[in-house]
């Protein structure tokens, strides 16, 4: 079934439309009329099969500020957006709230959240976020990145040294902008720096970043129960608060699989993965691929399982990139 979608007038495809999910009707199947004799001339109806997951569907109330034009990617609490933001006529990323997860007032107080904090930093290696709402729907708007993720090149293939070099050391300008905002950004993998234009990378997914507590005051227990296990700082692992030493070693780890073309432990599972990150020294990268003897040390330095014994701040690190050679 082709033609106008009824929800947002966008051209709708056979089975619905792919900007707002507004589903085709599907044909019904011809039935038996009601003095048809029942249980014989062929087998019985097959039962209707189970109903699929709900595809979403961008809000209602967001049309008239948001035209969007296909998902980026959704998680079981938000659905990430491209749009173009009318009023401005520019792209934009919008992540939307799931009005219906059990846990939307925490989702709404965490994307409130974000916003308040990125407003407080304005650095061209972090995304900008460029306005929210915590009514239904809560939601979010970013500035819209074309590139592809770090984890997406590193997947299609060897990643050249200058490029990989250039992509961590924005990520590393990007966290010490963070950092000086007394930000703990607590989830830096490889799918979070994104090249916003050829050369230059930005970092994203602040979600579960969270500004320092002030002097003298204790840690909510909510700094120790986050983080991405295959990027996890070991004292992070064992149950210490977040801080710029453990999203330092995340850095580590991300430099490290821009290099080797893998992360430093593959354990099959997250206990695993924890084990490893505070008790196994990592393989020097230069096992996997040739990697310069001075950058092979900035990884490793970066990767030590003390947090003491690691760069004392970001710019520290990106300094030490750009004093690498790049001769092997």
């Amino acid at each position: 079934m082709n033609g106008p979608c009824p929800a947002c007038g966008g051209e709708r495809e056979q089975r619905g439309c792919p900007v707002c999910s507004e589903h085709a009707a599907p044909a019904r199947p011809a039935q038996a009329p009601d003095d048809a004799p029942r249980g014989a001339g062929g087998p019985p109806p097959r039962p209707a099969p189970p109903p699929g997951p709900v595809a979403p569907r961008f809000p209602p109330d967001l049309l008239d500020r948001f035209e969007p034009t296909r998902i980026l990617h959704r998680s079981r609490f938000t659905t990430l957006w491209a749009a173009r933001q009318r009023a401005l006529d520019r792209g934009v990323a919008v992540r939307v709230a799931h009005a219906d997860h059990p846990a939307i007032e925490r989702i709404r107080r965490r994307l409130a959240h974000e916003a308040q904090l990125l407003a407080m930093v304005s650095d061209p290696r972090v995304v900008a976020v460029l306005d929210y709402g915590v009514d239904d729907p809560a939601w979010i708007a970013y500035r819209f990145l074309h590139g592809q993720s770090l984890r997406e090149r590193i997947a299609a293939g060897p990643v050249p040294l200058p490029r990989a070099v250039v992509a961590v050391r924005d990520l590393l300008l990007g966290l010490d902008a963070l950092h000086r905002a007394r930000i703990v950004h607590r989830g830096i993998k490889s799918s979070r720096i994104v090249e916003s234009d050829p050369g230059t990378w930005r970092l994203i997914g602040c979600r579960s970043a969270l500004q320092e507590p002030a002097a003298g005051t204790r840690a909510p227990l909510e700094w120790s129960i986050i983080g991405v296990p295959p990027y996890m700082a070991p004292e992070t692992g064992a149950g210490e608060p977040h801080s710029r030493a453990s999203d330092i070693y995340s850095a580590g780890v991300v430099l490290y699989e821009a290099l080797a073309g893998r992360r430093p432990f593959l354990g099959a599972s997250a206990p695993r993965l924890l084990m490893q990150h505070l008790n196994e020294p990592p393989p020097p990268p230069g096992d996997f691929a040739p990697v310069p003897r001075a950058l092979e040390q900035v990884v490793l330095t970066a990767l030590s399982k003390l947090p003491q014994d690691r760069f004392g701040n970001a710019a520290e690190m990106a300094d030490a990139l750009d004093a690498c050679p790049f001769e092997i």
